[in-house]
């Protein structure tokens, strides 16, 4: 009755949301999932649009928690190549065998200049719940999670999909947003230090925010990140080193390792010709761009190396810190009718043909898959318990079969449950 089967991302996305927050309550430590099917639920994406990933958030502080939570329930590191591993430092991504999505966990969030702190917690402030498979999440509110989705849109606007995001959200702002979550918006751009990287959002839709006079370092550096390749994250790798070292980064980044070539174009795996076509693309495309690169990096190292104004030289006013908020995890709770079932995820396919079910305590993030029969029982469960004569009776009475019929199966699926991790034994 216990079936093994490949999870649907929409489903598997639902559920990894619900394994994160197992993973941080257990550790006691906060977290916000963001973008997401949450924004679909606040109104800033399309019901229909399915995530490939799950973009969770936590503070720098605990990162090697939510790392060991994720490592100890047999998820693990994506191999990257050398410049993605230089070049990413805004969040670390893990993969599990048996799931067809990602995690990526977060420390800060690309655009956000504030300090990664400063940055959580204003968003932490703006939080809600939302339910995902049946397990209570935090998000960013529908204000926060829209300067989140402006600022992912930025970060390549080259690509069509987020150039439609970032149009989407022009729409938006000036159709469906309120005067309040336009204030609010503004009042989180200037907390998460966001203004520069969203200008030219908010010029185009005629509510132009307020930016220094001379672009910050953090400005300039996000701007490097932001381009339609890695030339100037090369660049800037290379000018920063000396000697062998700077000799050694030039010459991988024209002839990258052949595992890095791998990890970057997986199609050059297929063969001697196909890795020769990836290089040679890579090359021409790069040659293409290092003019404009040049150029984006000169700019950014005079707004590196320029003085800064002295902030206390201004009349700007006071820094005021804001109380770090005590945050007690939210511990699973079973409910008292049924205290053997373990804490848990389920979720549906939508022909509602198969119930995917996520014990969160386990530890090797296996996922239950259970049809017709299986499916009935587990529904049961939830209103008669766990008592095998109990279960039986409610069987019987659901199909209309005498209760002898049902009670090896039944008593047989509990068992296995409980070998699944499912169920707690008494």
């Amino acid at each position: 009755m216990l079936l093994t089967e490949s999870m649907p991302m929409k489903q598997a996305v639902n559920l990894a949301h619900a394994l994160c927050q197992a993973v941080a309550d257990e550790a006691g430590v906060r977290a916000l999932f963001l973008k997401g099917p949450t924004a679909a639920m606040q109104g800033l994406r399309s019901t229909s649009h399915v995530s490939g990933d799950v973009d969770a958030l936590c503070v720098p502080a605990d990162r090697d928690a939510m790392e060991a939570g994720l490592r100890a329930r047999g998820w693990r590191l994506r191999p990257v190549s050398t410049a993605a591993r230089e070049f990413t430092t805004h969040s670390v991504t893990f993969i599990h065998d048996s799931w067809p999505c990602d995690i990526d966990l977060h420390t800060t969030f690309p655009g956000m200049l504030a300090d990664p702190v400063t940055t959580f917690d204003a968003l932490w402030e703006r939080r809600e719940e939302h339910l995902l498979a049946g397990v209570p999440v935090m998000t960013p509110d529908r204000v926060a999670q829209f300067l989140i989705l402006v600022l992912h849109g930025l970060r390549s606007p080259g690509l069509v999909r987020n150039a439609q995001e970032i149009e989407r959200a022009r729409s938006m702002y000036r159709s469906d947003l309120t005067d309040c979550e336009r204030a609010a918006l503004r009042e989180l751009v200037a907390r998460t230090e966001s203004a520069e990287p969203t200008q030219d959002f908010f010029r185009s839709v005629g509510d132009p925010v307020e930016v220094p006079s001379r672009p910050s370092p953090s400005y300039a550096l996000w701007q490097l990140k932001t381009g339609p390749s890695r030339t100037e994250s090369w660049m800037v790798y290379a000018i920063e080193s000396h000697g062998w070292q700077r000799a050694r980064i030039l010459f991988r980044a024209l002839l990258p390792t052949r595992a890095d070539m791998y990890a970057d174009h997986p199609e050059s795996a297929e063969g001697v010709w196909r890795l020769t076509r990836a290089h040679i693309r890579r090359l021409s495309r790069a040659a293409r761009l290092t003019p404009r690169a040049a150029g984006q990096v000169a700019r950014a190292r005079r707004a590196l190396t320029a003085p800064q104004p002295d902030p206390a030289a201004t009349d700007s006013a006071p820094t005021v810190t804001a109380p770090q908020p005590q945050h007690s995890p939210r511990r699973p709770v079973t409910p008292a009718r049924t205290p053997l079932i373990a804490p848990h995820a389920s979720e549906w396919t939508d022909d509602r043909e198969i119930l995917f079910v996520l014990p969160l305590q386990s530890t090797t993030s296996g996922v239950l898959a259970l049809r017709d029969t299986a499916a009935a029982l587990w529904t049961l469960i939830q209103e008669a318990g766990t008592s095998p004569d109990g279960l039986a009776s409610a069987a019987c009475a659901y199909w209309e079969i005498p209760a002898e019929v049902v009670r090896d199966d039944v008593a047989l699926f509990l068992a296995q449950l409980v070998d699944c991790g499912a169920l707690l034994a008494a």
